[in-house]
């Protein structure tokens, strides 16, 4: 976070989103997963809600850029390369 801080107030630089638009959850069910979460005392996807988004940062900080949306969730350039390949070439074009 200390190099975003850094851009804080240049409003010449701007960070770019690719968002997935497949909002389900798909959570590890492994073993490492609950061990983690019964020696932290609570789920170790709650840490990060109460941190906010790196989105929410970025904008507050006044360096939020564009937003792209294509499918997927996850693993955006796996799930649609097609998509990502397409949204990240018209992001760098521009």
């Amino acid at each position: 976070m200390e190099s975003l801080k850094a851009m804080r107030g240049h409003g010449d630089v701007s960070i770019d989103f690719i968002w997935g638009t497949d909002e389900r959850r798909n959570r590890a069910r492994s073993w490492f997963w609950t061990r983690r979460k019964e020696r932290a005392g609570g789920d170790p996807d709650d840490a990060t809600s109460t941190e906010g988004s790196i989105w929410q940062y970025v904008h507050d900080n006044g360096n939020g850029g564009r937003e792209l949306f294509v499918r997927g969730r996850i693993s955006l350039a796996w799930e649609d390369p097609d998509g990502y390949a397409k949204g990240l070439m018209e992001l760098l074009s521009e």
